[in-house]
């Protein structure tokens, strides 16, 4: 799905910048609900991983046809969510894949 939205973008002086952006779904087979952040892992795999508020983390390849995403981490159990509460963030050591 395409679709065309006309940004303006306000600069501190008397000149306007006007911009034509086009968006696209990036995975359009998947559905994720309530995603708050998106990373990699920088591991060397192709793999991205999905941050969903409620407690969860998916992972799944970093192809735009995937359909299948995997459970990383579920501490939903452990997750009171909503407004500026829940799982909002993830970062990686840097030495993740080792």
């Amino acid at each position: 799905m395409f679709q065309t939205l006309k940004i303006t973008i306000f600069i501190f002086s008397t000149q306007f910048l006007f911009a034509q952006v086009n968006i696209k779904e990036a995975f359009p087979n998947l559905e994720i609900p309530d995603i708050v952040d998106i990373q990699s892992a920088k591991d060397g795999s192709s793999r991205l991983f999905v941050v969903s508020q409620p407690g969860y983390i998916y992972s799944f390849e970093n192809n735009s046809s995937v359909s299948t995403y995997n459970t990383f981490l579920d501490i939903s159990s452990a997750t009171s969510y909503g407004g500026e509460r829940g799982l909002l963030g993830l970062a990686f050591d840097p030495n993740f894949s080792t």
